[in-house]
């Protein structure tokens, strides 16, 4: 009896395919999913250069070893966003690249497409640990400054994009994706708050931006309305989608030109490293890694460890006490300053004190005192409440004042999120002279 013929062996893009196909149900973010394609169609490019038919029977160690040390001695990149000249792949592109090769043999083992898992026993190339790479507040200005220079409204959208990347600590995809129903610039004090979505994480997070940020912001929304073709916060200026959703690969080309007209050098020009900067800026006054891990969307504290060491607060109260954007130097020229005066005269008169105020735009209190003298009382920072620095404002006295009353049982305090407040009628009585027992509460 002859013997049965044996089937021919799967074709490695065939089995891609299906992995794809399979990762994508289970809900893999749409660049995974184009990263393995390219990675595997270029491992197949590699076997047939070696005359070697690319089926899954060519998914051996000795193949992929020599598919990665052609690929570390020989392959150039040339696909790099804005970059003219190829170059080598990075350390962390070499792991990554065979990290999607083991994940695919373990893919078509566990379907039964092999006997085996070829690759069970190749190891990883090392992970590289580097020096974050951050800008400095003076190069955070020169990118701004040049960010304003451009034409008309691209300016406006520009210095709102930097700055919002600043204070979010946000991935460029997330804030390619967020939209306007998403975006909450009318917080008290000036504060703003928008709700970012992670196709890597899948998960949402609330991130908040100081006044300077949410000035930038309303002023971009304002000039970009006639212009608008979608719910998207940040947009295309040209090309078949302007007006729709700026793209991540847009940002990546115009940070990389925003950093050359700056003069910058020594850091590379990109959304990440603002995201990298301003986490940073943050782990230099805060000291609570969960709160920094929630801020940066991140899943482990083992990349947030590169920031900040352990202390107990939270995201907002870390945001509000220390904004990246509220640490930089007022930007030079009258534009600047007219910024810095609006943004102080916000957070006033909706309730901001003037020792919170001088803390975020740097600058000296009696300065501040200047600028909010004539301007109406604060309002409420919650209905029939004061925020405690905005009441010590209404009645000439100091926050510190206030709350040695409190302490000492002779007036009442309500906390609010955290924040002490006073309320409108305790507000009136010390106004009177009168006096109120202590009933400190949290709502």
């Amino acid at each position: 009896m002859s013997a049965l013929p044996q089937p021919e062996p799967m074709q490695l893009m065939d089995a891609a395919s299906e992995m794809v196909a399979a990762k994508r149900v289970e809900g893999r973010s749409t660049n995974h999913l184009h990263r393995y394609t390219v990675i595997l169609g270029r491992f197949v490019a590699w076997l047939e250069s070696q005359h070697v038919p690319p089926t899954l029977d060519a998914l051996t160690a000795r193949n992929v070893r020599g598919f990665m040390a052609w690929t570390m001695d020989e392959y150039l990149y040339s696909n790099h966003i804005g970059s003219g000249r190829p170059r080598q792949l990075g350390p962390a592109s070499l792991r990554h690249l065979m990290i999607d090769l083991k994940v695919f043999a373990k893919w078509v083992y566990e379907e039964e497409l092999t006997e085996t898992n070829q690759l069970a026993r190749v190891h990883l190339p090392p992970k590289e640990h580097r020096e974050l790479s951050i800008f400095t507040s003076e190069q955070l200005e020169a990118l701004l400054s040049a960010a304003a220079a451009d034409w008309r409204w691209f300016g406006l959208r520009n210095v709102a994009l930097i700055l919002t990347l600043i204070d979010s600590c946000a991935r460029i995809s997330e804030l390619c994706s967020l939209t306007l129903d998403r975006l909450d610039l009318e917080r008290a004090g000036g504060w703003g708050r928008a709700l970012l979505w992670g196709s890597k994480t899948k998960r949402e997070r609330p991130v908040y931006l100081s006044p300077r940020t949410v000035l930038a912001l309303r002023e971009y929304l304002t000039a970009a309305t006639p212009y608008r073709r979608s719910d998207f916060v940040f947009i295309a200026l040209s090309g078949p989608n302007a007006g729709g959703p700026i793209n991540q690969n847009s940002a990546l080309q115009l940070m990389r030109r925003l950093g050359e007209g700056a003069g910058i050098s020594g850091v590379r020009c990109s959304p990440h490293t603002l995201r990298h900067t301003g986490a940073t800026m943050y782990a230099r006054e805060a000291t609570n890694p969960m709160a920094l891990q929630s801020l940066l969307g991140h899943t482990t504290l083992e990349m947030t460890r590169r920031y900040i060491h352990v202390a107990n607060t939270d995201v907002e109260r870390m945001v509000m006490s220390a904004p990246p954007v509220g640490q930089l130097a007022p930007a030079a020229g009258a534009r600047g300053d007219a910024a810095v005066v609006a943004g102080i005269a916000a957070g006033y008169v909706q309730g901001t004190s003037v020792k919170q105020l001088a803390k975020q735009f740097r600058r000296p209190e009696r300065t501040v005192r200047d600028i909010v003298r004539p301007l109406p009382r604060p309002r409420l920072g919650q209905a029939g409440y004061v925020e405690l620095g905005a009441a010590a404002a209404m009645l000439g006295t100091t926050r510190k004042a206030l709350m040695r009353r409190i302490e000492a049982g002779k007036i009442a305090g309500t906390k609010f999120g955290g924040v002490m407040h006073l309320s409108e009628d305790t507000v009136a009585g010390l106004r009177a002279g009168a006096g109120f027992r202590l009933s400190v509460r949290t709502a």
